[in-house]
């Protein structure tokens, strides 16, 4: 068998234990948020924190993406670590 080192891509095991433990408890906590604020869903709409809430995730997103477009261009220039992924 073949051993492989953890990586951002491939995380170890262990990581991916803990981020499971971590998204379930957040969606345990979240589950119970909205049974004790009844139509939580609506007052997120009328406030527009549903809207700003889109509006961060696509922004984000959109660095990620962003990020990875200049680390390639960096590497393809032949810069430095910093500026290009490390082989």
């Amino acid at each position: 068998m073949k051993k492989t080192h953890a990586t951002e891509n491939n995380p170890s095991l262990i990581e991916r234990g803990s981020n499971a433990v971590s998204d379930a408890a957040g969606n345990a906590l979240e589950g119970a948020a909205e049974s004790v604020i009844p139509f939580r869903g609506w007052v997120r709409k009328l406030s527009g924190a549903e809207r700003y809430s889109k509006e961060v995730a696509a922004a984000i997103a959109a660095g990620t993406i962003r990020r990875a477009f200049l680390k390639g261009l960096g590497h393809g220039e032949g810069c430095q670590a910093t500026g290009a992924p490390r082989a």
